[in-house]
């Protein structure tokens, strides 16, 4: 695969322990013909981060009629967690489910669902009305678990958090999201609101559903 180039070519001209490596698996390429490739792969790298739509076509061929939709996106990511993720098996896979928030999964702690920022409404499963275009949100995800994943020294239930907060600027217009205060005179701003209370405000809801991010 081409990411497995890419993170040899890197590799020679880093440190070995100063670089986090997170792939984003090519959606075209999400087939049971790339399995073996992709499992390959997520031994060299740190994290892997498939949509759940992703996840699920490289299992394609197998089929799970009675389990629920996130039981069997559960089910698939413990395949390549047991498979390896890093070098020494201590990465995670960090599955993006839309409006279902994200799994987390590693080799040393309990899967995790973190819920999305903007969950569907429980009146009828429809997006929350402040969703207007979900186009970008994935790659705002994935852009703010690196940043995440480095400020935060590996801690992925965390950067999944940060992550998530991130991609909900992204899909609340058509288009990348307002920046305003980008001076040192002023505070910046997305869409009006300052990035770190939005992430306090959700820090503060998931504490309340019992969620541990250590």
């Amino acid at each position: 695969m081409r990411a497995l180039s890419l993170q040899s070519e890197f590799s020679r001209n880093v440190e070995p322990n100063s670089q986090i490596i997170v792939w984003e698996p090519v959606p075209d390429l999400c087939t049971p013909e790339y399995r073996q490739q992709m499992l390959e792969t997520a031994r060299y790298i740190h994290v892997i981060s498939p949509n759940s739509e992703e996840l699920v076509g490289f299992f394609k061929d197998l089929e799970f009629p009675s389990l629920s939709c996130r039981m069997k996106i559960q089910l698939l990511a413990s395949k390549i967690v047991d498979s390896g993720i890093a070098p020494s098996n201590g990465g995670a896979i960090v599955v993006r489910a839309g409006p279902d928030g994200c799994l987390i999964m590693c080799k040393k702690k309990d899967p995790l669902w973190l819920p999305a920022y903007y969950e569907s409404t429980e009146v009828d499963g429809n997006n929350h009305p402040n969703v207007v275009d979900p186009t970008g949100g994935g790659n705002t995800f994935i852009g703010g678990l690196g940043v995440a994943l480095v400020r935060s020294g590996g801690n992925v239930r965390l950067a999944a958090a940060f992550a998530t907060v991130a991609a909900s600027f992204a899909i609340e217009q058509i288009g990348i999201p307002v920046l305003e205060g980008y001076d040192a005179s002023s505070e910046e701003l997305w869409n009006g609101v300052k990035v770190m209370d939005r992430m306090n405000e959700y820090l503060q809801r998931i504490k309340g559903l019992g969620i541990c991010l250590e």
